[in-house]
């Protein structure tokens, strides 16, 4: 029976023993009649973000600045 032609071993964990039970999937398995192929899963997901609505500042809130002069100082505060 090739039930899955590419499946070599099936290893069951069993508290905490590696236990091969590939023959007992397979006595399992020998009376289910074959299925059509479910597709592969697309794991991607796709999202379309804009920038409609959207800021990076509470509503309401005012910028700042982050700025240093020429004599060396560094400026850090609200607009």
């Amino acid at each position: 029976m090739n039930f899955y032609p590419l499946l070599i071993k099936i290893i069951l964990m069993d508290n905490f023993v590696p236990k091969n039970v590939t023959q007992e999937a397979k006595e399992l398995c020998k009376h289910d009649k074959p299925r059509e192929r479910i597709p592969f899963t697309k794991w991607e997901i796709e999202r379309k973000i804009t920038t409609d609505h959207f800021s990076s500042y509470p509503q309401g809130s005012g910028t700042e600045k982050l700025m240093v002069s020429t004599m060396g100082y560094i400026m850090i505060g609200d607009e």
